[in-house]
């Protein structure tokens, strides 16, 4: 495997058939995707989280068709995020794509979101990888926004992700 830069990475990307002979273009989605959704429905993903915690405590190990069952259940819940994820994925957050994917059918919706995923997480591994970030920040979230919504007191600073939260950058040899 050689080294490349990032401008010459290749984004994997697969086709969605949308009906007739149309298609469309998929990536899997990255952190800052997530996160910008995630900053667009901030009460729809503390609800979706709450559940996921009470889903995951209740059955314990966390697998694919655990997190694929909770997936569907949550986008019944949220259409419009199911609706802008595609968009996204599709690289086209304009008002008239948003538009399209929100009237795609429910099939078609479900095999975008299926396709996502599995240009997103390669592997089981990587699964509970990402899960286990996931989970750990959308609670100090949810511990954030409900600070926020006690309202402010004279002992609140600023909030900051406890020690050892995310990676850390090391210094090259050459800097």
């Amino acid at each position: 495997m050689s080294k490349k830069s990032l401008r010459d990475v290749i984004i994997a990307r697969t086709e969605v058939p949308v009906g007739g002979d149309q298609t469309i273009e998929l990536r899997g989605v990255s952190l800052a995707d997530i996160t910008m959704l995630f900053n667009r429905h901030t009460a729809a993903m503390a609800d979706i989280f709450d559940q996921f915690m009470a889903l995951k405590k209740q059955n314990g190990e966390i697998t694919p068709d655990f997190v694929g069952n909770f997936i569907f259940e949550g986008i019944t819940q949220v259409p419009e995020m199911v609706a802008e994820l595609i968009c996204i994925a599709n690289d086209d957050t304009e008002d008239e794509a948003l538009a399209v994917a929100a009237r795609l059918p429910a099939t078609v919706q479900a095999e975008c979101i299926m396709a996502i995923l599995e240009l997103s997480i390669r592997s089981e591994a990587e699964l509970k990888k990402l899960v286990g970030v996931a989970t750990k920040a959308l609670g100090y979230v949810t511990t954030l926004i409900a600070r926020i919504k006690s309202g402010p007191k004279e002992d609140q600073t600023a909030f900051r992700f406890p020690d050892g939260f995310g990676g850390s950058v090391k210094e090259s040899a050459s800097s």
